[in-house]
């Protein structure tokens, strides 16, 4: 594990000692399960670009075109 710091506007983290409070466990491990889900789906997105483009995004439509 590695600590993360960072600001945080206050609302974000009321609402999060609020969630965390109402689930019975931690800040962190709230942030921890947000974080996680994030990277996951952005993970995801990324290797669906990666097989379709099969790694090589290509030139833009207009590319030898003047």
């Amino acid at each position: 594990m590695v600590d993360v710091r960072q600001d945080t506007p206050r609302w974000v983290v009321d609402l999060l000692d609020a969630l965390s409070k109402a689930d019975n466990r931690s800040r962190g491990q709230l942030v921890n399960e947000i974080l996680e889900t994030w990277a996951r789906a952005e993970a995801h997105k990324w290797r669906l670009i990666h097989r379709i483009t099969n790694g090589n995004p290509g030139a833009p439509d207009t590319a030898g075109q003047r």
